[in-house]
């Protein structure tokens, strides 16, 4: 794309609306990317606890396995 020697102020405009538009998008991304983050952490944090308190109440024998007839 070759740079417009002397742009009207149409297409000044066009260009900051573009501009704008491009960051905001960018910001948006940038938001779902750190959302996504966020949940895997949780995720993670989520399974470490379930398995602290499985292993917990096994060595308490408090965790009565369910047997399948």
């Amino acid at each position: 794309m070759q740079p417009i020697e002397n742009p009207t102020m149409e297409q000044l405009a066009q260009r900051e609306a573009n501009l704008q538009r491009k960051q905001h998008q960018r910001a948006r991304e940038k938001a779902r990317s750190l959302q996504a983050m966020q949940d895997h952490v949780e995720r993670i944090k989520g399974d470490r606890m379930n398995a602290e308190g499985i292993a917990g109440r096994t060595k308490r024998n408090e965790c009565k396995s369910k047997q399948v007839v």
